[in-house]
């Protein structure tokens, strides 16, 4: 892969790292998946995306699978390009998730999913109002300050480091929380992963209507 086409329009290609990902190796539910070796710069990045998520809530959504990778944290999403502009999204080594921000952090109580998993998270970034969503349940919520994100890249650090092992299935940006669940039932239906849905979930049984 060299690069994603952003399909809302807004021009926020994705072009690939030192490597990218590749596709047509593995598959999802009948379906294309981008795989990742996790390797250093196996990472799609975009380095002119700018958000002020204090102000303006960001949603990041991704369906995955997690090869057994229990050496080193996984990171899914990160912008910056230094430790003290950073913010993002990984998994730890421990099996929990946390939004890493220079300016606060939250981090989910518990380990969720023994590796290989195939999962399906929702961070929200948004000041004093974020989470992390795990299978369409709030693992954790809480503040991570006020770090704007200046670049993207997806699956590795801000320097293009500690990616997942494994595959990434669909990645979704967002603006409008109000449909978080709509997304994560699209996702879950789609994908073939409706099952991990907690029956009290709005679309555990059909996927909605976009």
């Amino acid at each position: 892969v060299t690069f994603v086409t952003d399909k809302s329009g807004n021009g926020y290609t994705l072009q690939r790292g030192t490597t990218g990902p590749t596709i047509g190796t593995r598959t999802l539910n009948g379906l294309n998946v981008f795989e990742f070796t996790g390797a250093n710069g196996n990472a799609l990045e975009n380095n002119s995306f700018s958000w002020n998520q204090a102000s303006n809530a960001l949603g990041f959504a991704a369906v995955y699978r997690l090869d057994d990778d229990g050496l080193t944290d996984q990171d899914f999403l990160v912008s910056g390009t230094e430790s003290s502009t950073r913010i993002g999204i990984r998994r730890l080594t421990d099996g929990r998730w946390q939004i890493l921000s220079s300016g606060g952090s939250i981090t989910t109580s518990s380990y969720l999913g023994t590796e290989p998993v195939t999962q399906m998270m929702v961070a929200r970034f948004n000041g004093s109002s974020s989470s992390i969503r795990i299978d369409g349940n709030t693992e954790v919520f809480g503040g991570i300050g006020s770090v704007p994100f200046s670049s993207l890249n997806i699956n590795g650090n801000y320097i293009e480091q500690q990616g997942l092992g494994g595959f990434i299935a669909e990645i979704v940006f967002f603006s409008d929380l109000t449909e978080t669940q709509k997304i994560e039932g699209y996702l879950a239906h789609k994908w073939g992963i409706d099952g991990n849905l907690d029956s009290s979930h709005p679309y555990a049984l059909a996927a909605p209507t976009i």
